[in-house]
């Protein structure tokens, strides 16, 4: 679990462990417990840890893309959308959109996310967000955020873009 917790990390020794990671194939051993314990959701910290892992895996660097396809080849797409799928809380699923996000840079995974119905989940849950944030704004008077409409308006059309 410490090993986990350090690949979520952005720091230059973090960087050194993933380098490892990539290099030593260990994407596969991310992936698969997430399939695992995901199907029963039991242990949340875990997953959430092991998405952030993943996450961190799959962007900013040279091998990311080879990250993002080992996601796909080892059957972690369905499991990532199940995920967005009660009884997951936000903090999981803002890390899988995260995931999710970093995944579809690569085109290759464009398709299996569409088939999976990442997009439209995706969607409801950027609405529900809003409506919550909606009510939130509205009960509070001294609040002034006439920035975030605009925010999820370009977001949903960029996401729309990918579909």
């Amino acid at each position: 679990m410490c090993a986990l917790r350090h690949l979520t990390s952005r720091h230059v020794e973090a960087e050194a462990a993933q380098n490892v990671v990539r290099h030593h194939y260990g994407l596969p051993v991310l992936v698969v417990p997430v399939l695992s314990v995901a199907i029963e959701l039991t242990q949340v910290w875990s997953v959430l840890t092991q998405v952030c892992a993943l996450r961190h895996l799959t962007s900013r660097h040279v091998e990311a893309e080879a990250a993002q396809n080992a996601v796909r080849h080892h059957y972690g797409l369905p499991v990532l959308v199940k995920l967005l799928h009660p009884p997951s809380q936000w903090p999981l699923i803002k890390a899988v959109v995260g995931l999710i996000r970093n995944l579809a840079l690569c085109p290759d995974n464009h398709a299996p996310l569409r088939e999976h119905g990442a997009i439209p989940r995706i969607v409801q849950l950027l609405l529900r967000a809003h409506q919550d944030t909606v009510q939130t704004v509205s009960y509070c008077r001294t609040c002034t955020t006439f920035f975030y409409p605009f925010l999820m308006t370009n977001f949903l059309i960029n996401l729309c873009q990918l579909s």
